[in-house]
């Protein structure tokens, strides 16, 4: 018994001098030299799909905190040169055991003057003078974003849960984060819950245009793939009895893509017409984002299908939108 006791005793302290030693070389490791510098242009590279130059890597660290302070970064796209996003400054530092453990606080983020051309994100230039975290005096910390899409002004805010001393201090979007953002006209409000599977849960969600509220909710979304977004939840017009349950994935590749299962109570198309609420806002969010073509194949299904003054009960339709033509195929 006793040569097992020292024998495991022997195993733990060979591998906590590893550990330590292994800790000990991740301290030396950072810097600011050029193959550091070519692995962060890599990263960029491998998650943007763009081709990304650091011009200036001021500081890389991996422990006890990571750090990356980097300025002057050019991401290209590999075929059209013409699309090209810039960003002057941008550092994060992350705490190494928050990274392991998959918690999701962050030390500091500051990322200024960004600056998007157009057909990156979208058709409308996109410039981001901040996305930084702050903390006010009286312990208040949020998440901050102010910019411009063409010559729309844009300002959003999220609420962090900050943990630990001023030496120690991190950030972390925890239950109840209260969600708002303003884009000209627009503004969107909600509460984030993050998913213990990834993503965030958003309740109370409810957006609109010139201070009335077009359509409310509750759903999840999540990030589905290198290049998806899912979103999974219910959706209910403020102005009608239109109610549907949504279940769509977004594709980003050369063009969007749209695709999924629509499910509604009631159906009501007024919501679509001219003068509608609804209506305002799809026309607003467009003409500000100038977005790109979206390619849209939905099956959706009606309880009632209010069109015209006439009630269609059991609708079920295919809703497709390829090469800037919509078409609307009745299922029954």
């Amino acid at each position: 018994m006793k040569k097992w006791l020292s024998r495991i005793f022997k195993i733990l302290l060979v591998l906590g001098i590893l550990f330590a030693i292994m800790l000990t070389m991740m301290v030396n490791m950072g810097g600011s030299s050029d193959t550091l510098k070519r692995s962060l242009e890599d990263y960029l590279s491998s998650a943007t799909g763009y081709r990304a130059n650091v011009e200036t890597l001021q500081e890389m660290t991996f422990f006890p905190t990571i750090t990356v302070d980097a300025q002057n970064i050019v991401m290209t796209h590999p075929t059209d040169p013409q699309k090209i996003i810039r960003a002057e400054t941008a550092l994060m530092k992350l705490g190494f055991w928050d990274v392991m453990l998959k918690d999701r606080a962050i030390k500091n983020l500051q990322i200024e003057h960004v600056t998007f051309a157009p057909g990156t994100a979208f058709e409308e230039t996109i410039y981001i003078e901040e996305l930084a975290v702050d903390e006010t005096a009286d312990g208040r910390a949020f998440l901050a974003l102010d910019g411009m899409i063409g010559e729309t002004p844009l300002h959003g805010e999220i609420t962090l849960t900050p943990e630990g001393g001023i030496k120690s201090r991190s950030y972390k979007i925890d239950e109840d984060s209260e969600l708002t953002a303003e884009i000209g006209d627009i503004y969107i409000a909600g509460t984030l819950n993050p998913r213990a599977l990834g993503g965030f849960y958003v309740t109370a969600f409810r957006a609109g245009l010139n201070d009335q509220d077009a359509v409310s909710g509750q759903f999840y979304i999540v990030r589905d793939g290198d290049k998806n977004i899912a979103i999974k939840g219910t959706f209910d017009s403020v102005e009608t009895d239109s109610s549907a349950q949504a279940d769509i994935t977004v594709s980003h590749g050369e063009t969007l893509v749209m695709n999924g299962d629509l499910e509604a109570k009631i159906l009501d198309m007024n919501d679509f017409k001219n003068g509608a609420r609804l209506a305002a806002l799809i026309q607003e969010w467009q003409d500000i984002f100038n977005p790109p073509v979206i390619d849209i194949m939905l099956d959706v299904t009606a309880e009632q299908f209010i069109n015209e003054g006439e009630t269609l009960n059991d609708t079920s339709l295919t809703l497709k939108r390829e090469n800037e033509t919509l078409t609307i195929t009745p299922k029954n």
